[in-house]
């Protein structure tokens, strides 16, 4: 790609960005219009702590990719709402463990059917077939850029 020709609209960086950026804004529509006060920022933290509880700000962090400092925020607004609470680790008294409160777990059976169904509307352009083979593009393009950033 020479840089004359060079499109940011052609960039298949871009288009990933871009379109991730949408689905977002359209989830935490999605999620104000039910009238709840969630983005999809916390949405993916609550996702990994539905998985498994009791996980570190350390462990959350590196499985949402952000850094610690934003999940730090992000614990402090959802524990403020009654949603998570830390706990000091019983080996390691540096670190805390992040839970569910009831109304956490609650939480799911209202915010899961929003997601399914904006993720159904959203790529209800793609054949279940597409999506499959765009998933699987797109993890295969993750590992790639990982391993190249391994090997620096």
């Amino acid at each position: 790609m020479s840089k004359e020709l060079f499109s940011i609209d052609e960039s298949v960086g871009y288009a990933i960005y871009r379109t991730g950026k949408a689905l977002k804004f359209e989830l935490r529509r999605s999620f104000r219009l039910a009238g709840i006060d969630m983005t999809s920022e916390q949405w993916a933290l609550l996702c990994r702590l539905w998985e498994r509880e009791g996980r570190s700000q350390k462990e959350l962090a590196e499985c949402s990719f952000k850094d610690t400092a934003n999940i730090t925020r992000m614990i402090d607004v959802l524990e403020g709402r009654g949603i998570v609470y830390r706990e000091k680790d019983k080996h390691d008294r540096r670190t805390y463990r992040i839970f569910l409160t009831d109304e956490g777990r609650k939480l799911k059976d209202q915010l899961m059917p929003i997601y399914i169904s904006e993720s159904e509307r959203g790529f209800s352009c793609l054949t279940e077939q597409e999506q499959q083979d765009l998933l699987s593009m797109l993890n295969r393009l993750y590992a790639h850029v990982n391993e190249l950033r391994d090997k620096r």
